[in-house]
């Protein structure tokens, strides 16, 4: 059996269980193995992968401090040495979306592959007191970041990847 995909993931404050904007000042943080839904795709990946490390920092934190974050994200990605970055689900909110880009690129131009995604659904005017979500099609969002993944690094028994393995 092949060596297991490392994963680093990225999530907010909210999917990191600590809080909504109450928290959004939360400064950035490594936290070793899965949290949020980090820990249903270590269900799905099983045997052929595991999430190293967390890293979760609050929405408003990463606006206000974006290089800051940026360095020390790009630190953990050169310390850590990552198979795969995935950063969300960031659904269509506006900062968390932000920061998921943002990381992503910055994991890719280190080498490291890099994703993040919708959640699916239909959604507007995030953060605000008008905003909504219609889950419509919800699972779109999860799968296709899922299947990308799967075929970016590859199954044992599955197709050739399409990226080579670091």
């Amino acid at each position: 059996m092949a060596e297991p995909l490392r994963v680093l993931h990225y999530i907010n404050t909210f999917f990191g269980g600590l809080g909504g904007e109450e928290e959004a000042h939360t400064a950035v943080s490594l936290q070793d193995g899965a949290l949020g839904p980090g820990r249903l795709l270590e269900q799905i990946l099983a045997d052929e992968g595991q999430v190293i490390a967390t890293v979760m920092c609050g929405d408003g934190y990463f606006s206000e401090h974006e290089e800051a974050v940026v360095a020390q994200v790009q630190g953990y990605l050169r310390d850590l040495q990552p198979d795969i970055f995935l950063a969300g689900p960031a659904f269509r909110s506006g900062r968390y979306g932000l920061a998921c880009g943002r990381l992503c690129l910055e994991a890719e131009g280190l080498g490291i592959p890099a994703i993040t995604s919708s959640g699916g659904g239909v959604a507007d005017k995030a953060h605000s007191l008008d905003e909504w979500y219609e889950p419509v099609n919800a699972w779109l969002g999860p799968q296709g970041l899922l299947l990308t993944s799967l075929a970016l690094v590859g199954v044992e028994g599955g197709p050739k990847p399409l990226l080579p393995r670091r």
